[in-house]
This record gives C-alpha cells, sequence and structure tokens, in this order.
C-alpha cells in the first residue's frame, strides 16, 4: 500500500442549486437504489461502502436519514474510497449553506489530511463511524475487508473521470470477485450508481431535423 501524501481535489464551486440537487440525487439514487431507510431497520449494525466520494453527498445523505429514522439501525458503519480527497475547506464550501451544513461541519471538524491510509471519524457518541480510505481504489478495493449491505459506486454530483473511475468499478465487471474481502452481509445486498446519469439529468438537444414532406 501506497504512504505520503494524496493529491486533494480540486476545489468545486456549487451554488444552492447544485447543494440541493446534489442532495435530491443522493436520496433518489443512494438510498432508493438500496432500499433505504426500510433495510437498515431493526438491524443492529448496517454498513454502506461508496467507491467514491467527491463532496460526500451520498454519505452524508446517508447519515441524515439514518438520524430521522426512528426505528434505524443501532450502528451506522461509512466506507469510502477516496482517490483525491476534499479538504476540511473545500468541503466546507461545498456545503455552507446547505440543508445538511450541520452535519457537514462535523466532518470538516474532524476531517484528516490528504495522507494515503485508512482515517476513521466517530460521530454521534461513536453510533456512527465514517471510514475513509484515501488513496487508489485499484489498491483499497482488493485490500478492504468488510461486509457490506449496500454499495453506491462513485459519488453523486462528482462525474467520475480518467483512471480512478476505471479502477473504482472494476471490480463489478466481473462479479463477483472470486475472493471478494468486501463481501456482502447478506444475499439482500444491493447497490447503486448514478454514473452514468440517467438520461432524464441531462440536458435535451434537438434531434435532426426531418425532411419536410
Amino acid at each position: 500500500m501506497k504512504t505520503g501524501p494524496v493529491v486533494p481535489a480540486p476545489p468545486a464551486r456549487r451554488d444552492m442549486a447544485d447543494r440541493t440537487l446534489a442532495l435530491a440525487q443522493a436520496r433518489q439514487v443512494f438510498l432508493g437504489g438500496n432500499g433505504l431507510p426500510g433495510r437498515w431497520r431493526g438491524r443492529e449494525r448496517f454498513t454502506v461502502l461508496a467507491t467514491g466520494f467527491g463532496a460526500g453527498d451520498p454519505l452524508l445523505a446517508t447519515w441524515a436519514a439514518w438520524r430521522d429514522d426512528p426505528h434505524r439501525a443501532r450502528r451506522l458503519h461509512l466506507v469510502a474510497v477516496v482517490a483525491q480527497p476534499p479538504t476540511a475547506a473545500a468541503l466546507a464550501g461545498c456545503h455552507a449553506g446547505s440543508p445538511l451544513d450541520g452535519l457537514a461541519a462535523q466532518w470538516q471538524a474532524a476531517w484528516p489530511p490528504a495522507v494515503h491510509g485508512l482515517h476513521l471519524l466517530r460521530l454521534d457518541d461513536g453510533a456512527v463511524s465514517l471510514q475513509l480510505a484515501f488513496g487508489d481504489p485499484d489498491d483499497w478495493l482488493p485490500a478492504l475487508v468488510l461486509q457490506a449491505d449496500a454499495f453506491y459506486l462513485d459519488g453523486a454530483g462528482t462525474a467520475p473521470t480518467g483512471d480512478a473511475h476505471r479502477g473504482a468499478c472494476r471490480p463489478w465487471r466481473g462479479w463477483p470477485p472470486r475472493a471478494p474481502p468486501w463481501r456482502p452481509t447478506t444475499p439482500a445486498t444491493r447497490c447503486a450508481t448514478a454514473w452514468p446519469p440517467p438520461a432524464s439529468w441531462w440536458p435535451r438537444r434537438p434531434g435532426p431535423a426531418r425532411p419536410a414532406g
């Protein structure tokens, strides 16, 4: 496993409409696609593995939904592989004034430096944990040892590009892998992705003109 600094993600500029849309997409695609919050109800523990992070909208929306659900799992474990982690200042800028800026501020207060390795944030008196794997997804995905109940492929609101995207998605092209260290907890484990986004998210372009007659 590599050591040393990780190249941080460049700061992203988002206005209020962008922030609101990103959270709405996170709820629709990632929570809805994984049957949440229903699937964690009555559970002792529920684990989510995200193969991307972006500004953290899907995991932030998951944490908020967990807090709002009186029948939630007792513990929520969020794991994210982050090729280019945002800085704490970038996170603050992305979520300033958003509906979940209070939760985002808790992340920012404990955000680790951009260094290769595993970084653990404990939230809500230890009931919620956010484990960040900073570095190349090609290195981390075969090495992680966990039992996941839900998979989030790439981050909503951030279009994955280049090798980071290909590396993050490669394990799914030959699913199931021969010896997955992050094997599902139960056959009910689900997966959701926002890339490529549904056609309805793209602006409509006029088609070719039809000949008259």
